[in-house]
């Protein structure tokens, strides 16, 4: 695994259905709790959000953490 993948169960969703988008964080400490800040955020501002989670994801990182800050990763 690469990376942390922030998803979202929404109430129209079935149990168990998450959704995704292509945001990936760092496989590190700071990574996770970025992609935890991140999805708790997107819950506040979506409506009908059931359920959040972090997962482990094989895609590369597309995003870093830089203090309180997240960047868009920066391609050579």
């Amino acid at each position: 695994m690469n990376s942390y993948s922030p998803e979202v169960r929404t109430v129209s969703c079935r149990p168990g259905v998450f959704t995704g988008s292509l945001v990936r964080f760092p496989l590190t400490p700071a990574g996770k709790v970025a992609a935890e800040s991140y999805v708790l955020d997107l819950s506040c501002r979506w409506t009908a959000v059931a359920e959040t989670r972090v997962v482990e994801s094989s895609d590369e990182p597309t995003r870093t953490v830089d203090g309180t800050h997240i960047n868009p990763q920066a391609n050579g």
